[in-house]
Parts: C-alpha cells; sequence; structure tokens
C-alpha cells in the first residue's frame, strides 16, 4: 500500500491552490486585454454593417476588476427630412465587471446628452430612458443580456395610445440553444373623436409576453419555436367610425358598436423534424377564453357578449419549407404567382386539425380533421382524403343560425343528412376518398373526371 506523508499532501494541495489562482488571475486579466484591445474593431465593424451610424468609445475607469466608459453615438439622417435635424445623437454608460470565471456589465443612458429626447419631441413623445445588463459565465457556458425600457405616451392621428413599460431577454448557452423574450406590460389607447358620447375606440391590452427560440446554422439564423402569451386583451369601436361616417352623420342607431375581448391566450408555434430540403413539421397549438360582441351596443342598450370559453386549437402542416414559402408568398403578384407558394410545399401535403373545440353556457363544441392533398404544377388541387368529425350541443348551432340567419340553412342540412341530431348533439362525419364523397355513412356523390373535387352547394 502507497504511504503518503501529510506534508507532502499539503504541498500538493497547496500548488493546486497557487495554480487555480494563477488561472483565474490569468482569465481576469485576459478578459481585460480583450475588451481594450477589441473594443475599438467591434465598433467599427457595426458602422460598416449600418452606414449612417457613428460610434467612439471613451474609457472612464480602468482597474483589474472593472472597466468603465462612454459610448458616443451619432445616426446621420437623410438629407431635407421632416425634423430639420441633421442626426440623432447621444451617450451611453458602459460598465464591465470581471470575476473569476465571470463576467457581467450594465449600460444605461447619460441623461442632458445629446438630442434624442429633442428628436422624440418632434414626434410628440415623451423621453424613454432605457437600462441594460448582460452577463456572461464559464462553468456552464451561458452568456444573457437584458434591456428595459420605462412607459411613455404615443400621440395618434385619431386618438393616443400610452404605452407600458418593457423588456427584452436574450439568452444563450450554446448556438443551438438560444432565447429571446419580449415582456410588454401594454398599452391603454383611446380615440379623441366621441360617438354618441363614447371615445370612437378605446383598446386595453395587459401582460404580452413573446418568447422565440432561433438557432443558428451554417451561419444563418433559424427560428425553432415561437411562444405567445396575452393576460387580458379589451377593445371596443364604434361602428359608425369602423365605416368611415363622422360623428354628427344622420344615421339610424349612432350608439351602434362592436367589441372583443380576449384573456388567458397563449399560443405556441413550432418548426420542428426539419429534412434535407428545409421542409419540416409546423406545429400551432392554442388556447384562451374570447368573447365577441357584433354588435356590444344597440339603440344605447349592452349587448350580452357570444362567449368561447376554453377555447383550444391543435393542429399542423407537414411539411413545408417554412422560409421558402414565406419569400415566395411576399413575392406574390397576382394569381398567376401560385405555383411559386406551392414550391415550398411537400407533395402531397398533410393537413391535420388535431381539436378545434371551446364551451359556451357550459355546453361544448368540439371539430376535428384530417386531410392529405396533391397539387398540380400550377398550384391547383389535384386530389384530396379528407376526414372531418364534428360534433356540438345543438344550443351552439341553433345560436349560431339564429344570429347569422342562418336558419334555413340549418333546416336544409338535417334534411339531407349533413347534420344529425343524436340525443342533445349535432354531429356530421365528412370523409372525401379521391373523387367519393361520404356524408355520415351515405355516400352522396361519385365525381367525374372534369367535376370539382368539392361541389357548390345548391342552396
Amino acid at each position: 500500500m502507497l504511504k503518503v506523508k501529510g506534508s507532502t499532501i499539503l504541498k500538493i494541495f497547496a500548488a493546486l491552490i497557487m495554480l487555480s489562482a494563477v488561472l483565474i488571475l490569468g482569465q481576469i486579466y485576459a478578459v481585460g486585454y480583450i475588451y481594450d484591445q477589441k473594443i475599438g474593431q467591434v465598433l467599427k465593424r457595426v458602422e460598416s454593417k449600418v452606414t449612417p451610424l457613428t460610434l467612439s468609445y471613451q474609457e472612464q475607469d480602468s482597474s483589474f476588476f472593472k472597466r468603465e466608459g462612454i459610448l458616443s453615438w451619432e445616426y446621420r439622417l437623410p438629407e431635407d427630412n421632416l425634423f430639420g435635424m441633421s442626426s440623432i445623437n447621444g451617450q451611453t454608460k458602459l460598465e464591465l465587471r470581471i470575476a473569476p470565471l465571470k463576467v457581467s456589465g450594465a449600460f444605461e443612458p447619460v441623461i442632458g446628452v445629446g438630442n434624442l429626447d429633442k428628436f422624440l419631441s418632434k414626434l410628440n413623445l415623451e423621453p424613454i430612458y432605457y437600462q441594460g445588463a448582460f452577463k456572461a459565465t464559464a462553468i456552464k457556458p451561458k452568456v444573457s443580456f437584458a434591456v428595459k425600457t420605462t412607459a411613455f405616451s404615443v400621440p395618434l392621428t385619431l386618438g393616443s395610445c400610452y404605452i407600458g413599460e418593457s423588456s427584452f431577454l436574450f439568452e444563450a448557452t450554446s448556438l443551438s440553444k438560444i432565447l429571446t423574450e419580449l415582456n410588454f406590460a401594454g398599452f391603454d389607447c383611446q380615440g379623441n373623436e366621441q360617438y354618441a358620447k363614447q371615445n370612437s375606440f378605446n383598446a386595453r391590452l395587459e401582460g404580452l409576453s413573446v418568447r422565440l427560440r432561433p438557432y443558428i446554422e451554417d451561419n444563418k439564423p433559424y427560428l425553432d419555436n415561437i411562444e405567445i402569451a396575452l393576460k387580458k386583451l379589451n377593445a371596443d369601436i364604434s361602428t359608425l367610425f369602423a365605416i368611415g361616417f363622422s360623428p354628427d352623420e344622420k344615421v339610424k342607431d349612432p350608439t351602434l358598436r362592436e367589441a372583443l375581448g380576449l384573456d388567458n391566450f397563449a399560443t405556441r408555434v413550432s418548426f420542428t423534424d426539419k429534412n434535407s430540403q428545409g421542409q419540416g413539421l409546423l406545429k400551432v397549438d392554442a388556447t384562451g377564453n374570447l368573447n365577441v360582441a357584433f354588435p356590444s351596443v344597440k339603440l344605447g342598450v349592452i349587448q350580452e357578449p357570444y362567449t368561447f370559453e376554453g377555447f383550444k386549437l391543435n393542429g399542423f402542416i407537414d411539411r413545408i419549407n417554412l422560409t421558402q414559402t414565406v419569400q415566395n408568398f411576399l413575392s406574390v403578384k397576382d394569381s398567376s404567382d401560385l405555383p411559386l407558394i406551392m414550391q415550398g410545399l411537400s407533395k402531397p401535403l398533410k393537413v391535420n386539425l388535431n381539436e378545434f373545440s371551446f364551451s359556451h353556457q357550459g355546453n361544448k363544441l368540439h371539430l376535428d380533421a384530417t386531410s392529405e392533398v396533391g397539387f398540380k404544377e400550377d398550384g391547383a388541387i389535384s386530389s384530396l382524403d379528407l376526414a372531418l368529425n364534428f360534433k356540438s350541443h345543438e344550443s351552439i348551432v341553433k345560436d349560431f343560425a339564429d344570429t347569422f340567419a342562418y336558419r334555413n340553412e340549418l333546416k336544409r342540412a338535417l334534411e339531407n343528412n349533413i347534420l344529425q341530431l343524436q340525443g342533445s348533439d349535432y354531429v356530421s362525419a365528412i370523409q372525401v376518398q379521391g373523387k367519393r364523397v361520404i356524408i355520415n355513412g351515405t355516400e352522396i356523390q361519385n365525381l367525374q373526371e372534369g367535376e370539382d373535387l368539392v361541389p357548390e352547394s345548391e342552396y
């Protein structure tokens, strides 16, 4: 058995401590040195990407564990601009703190320097204060960056908006694990015209959060998924204002208004399982509570809104090249360009609605569907396989038919077996298999060559 003297162990331990101390001090020195040597190069690179921008850095305080300085910036405006200003300029105070295996820092504007407030005043905006912080660690590699802005008011041509505090967060542990998050306290907007002694419009939003999860691959940015959460949104508008009538227009009902509300809303859109052609699975998942009132006020009387409680939407498109499809869609000028959009879609294309459902006054509606669609070169549908299932409490269907004047259509749907009443629920099962259309187990049509896959209603 190997015997080691206690003094030897102490010497080894002391040597390790000294080595660690040297490495840590070396790391602190290296970070400070790199900061001093590279900050000028970084600013010049930013200037090369944003040509109207000029940046300069002046060190104010330097120590072994800290760097402080002032970043001066100027953004040149086009000649003969509407603001009568040649540029927007200001200064930002930067602070870098260096610690063992960690770097952190903060920044904020230098108050009273520059003309940003003057520029904002020309837009009738209040001064905006911002502050930020950043951090990087080495033991568990992580970089984080955060910015926060104060609340401010924005004048509109037809009203005004008060914008609450907002913050932006960036975190990354690798090029494939990046999180960006925008948190928005909300806004309160009002129209400045009066329709029947009410604002032309009102809109109030509370608690908006947007999360993006991008990643870098082959030096190109991609978006893996986006998450949106909303605590509450309430909006109403004068019907006359919406259709362009003036407040003093002589109409039968000047009190007419429309409204909608949304609360506890959350949605997630993800793009996963990408193949070599850049095509992947596009998934959508949304939940929340929605209420609509069209109208919300009629002849001066507040109308009961229609509620969609526990709203759920879940489905996917398989497969789609999202980047190519969006780019091609933006370049479309007329219907002849439709094949451009098809280039980013798989052939055939699968579109599934796993669930669309909600409750109204305790009664439920549910819809799901699976489909596979083939396309011709000109973008027209060449084949369609579809299976759709619908189930709803009869009160929801009847309310819908009464509200939107579809009583006759409901009656015909029942007479033609498109809808069936089973107990207290209306149900329907529709299948399209090539050129066969089957509704509730009955084949209603065998399409011939040249006929539409989905025939127009005879009604």
